[in-house]
């Protein structure tokens, strides 16, 4: 049996962080607004923690 190599969990995460690249980048809208949302999600529960 092979071993895995540093080489190749390297190329794994590389391929791993492109595909997420990619995706974020053709659905832009789509990343944008649960970025948003998110954010606002949060917001809101800080302000209410702090109330």
């Amino acid at each position: 049996m092979k071993t895995i190599a540093k080489r190749d969990i390297k190329l794994f995460l590389l391929g791993m962080v492109s595909m997420l690249l990619i995706e974020a980048i053709y659905d832009w809208d789509g990343t944008v607004g649960a970025f948003l949302k998110g954010l606002k999600h949060g917001w809101n529960e800080e302000i209410k923690k702090t109330k």
